[in-house]
């Protein structure tokens, strides 16, 4: 018990020590432990400051591909179309500029209406990054502050194609409980089951998560990525 119990107090220090090192802490300060950013599941503050995946991922590291790579390989986009909106997974809109999140132009200067929105392609989204958090150009811009549609984007075609190998990478970031691509009970070290039933399921998450703090998420997301890259 005593073991358990030392055991018990590293882990908590370890992980108030990363949260002091990064820049987007009170994130994971603020979600419950066994959220996905909890030391326990999904994706672990541990993971962002090792760059492994051993405490989600089966003890093997986890791999993603950037919003970069997904823009430029629709062909390697797996089970989401091309033509899918942010919404049909988030069931959200996309996050937007001003004051209150919700402004968007196209490329003519004109603001978006909610249906617009609504419609917006994961494609659309990765192809027009930049905004800022939205104090300069925003015209054609809808990438959302800090890019964090771009980055949630990013999120959902690494999980929907985790087990796949694109390019001569293998993907490797089981957050769901199935994989289209993965048999479990293999031993390829990416047979690991993860929190969400469905990519659905963790896309929301992402996007709620996000709510109030879209740049510092945005951040997170990011240090994960470039922590991780395949």
């Amino acid at each position: 018990m005593e073991s358990m119990d030392n055991n018990e107090k590293t882990r908590i220090s370890s992980r108030r020590k990363f949260l002091k090192r990064t820049t987007a802490g009170a994130i994971l300060a603020s979600l419950p432990a066994a959220s996905v950013w909890g030391q326990d599941s999904l994706i672990a503050g541990s993971i962002v400051a090792s760059g492994t995946g051993s405490d989600f991922a089966g003890g093997s590291s986890i791999a993603l591909l950037s919003p970069g790579y997904w823009k430029n390989h629709t062909q390697e986009w797996g089970i989401v179309p091309t033509t899918a909106s942010y919404y049909s997974y988030t069931n959200k809109k996309p996050f937007g500029y001003g004051t209150w999140g919700t402004l968007m132009k196209d490329s003519n200067g004109d603001v978006l209406s909610d249906t617009d929105m609504q419609n917006l392609t994961l494609l659309k989204i990765l192809q027009n990054p930049g905004g800022g958090n939205g104090e300069g150009n925003i015209k054609g811009k809808f990438a959302g502050p800090g890019n964090i549609n771009c980055y949630i984007a990013e999120m959902i075609l690494n999980a929907a194609n985790h087990g796949r190998t694109v390019s001569g990478q293998l993907i490797n970031f089981p957050v769901l409980f199935d994989s289209a691509n993965v048999g479990f009970g293999s031993s390829n070290g990416t047979s690991h089951r993860g929190l969400f039933p469905s990519l659905n399921a963790f896309a929301n998450y992402l996007h709620t998560s996000a709510i109030g703090k879209e740049t510092a998420m945005a951040q997170e997301l990011e240090a994960l990525l470039n922590g991780n890259h395949a």
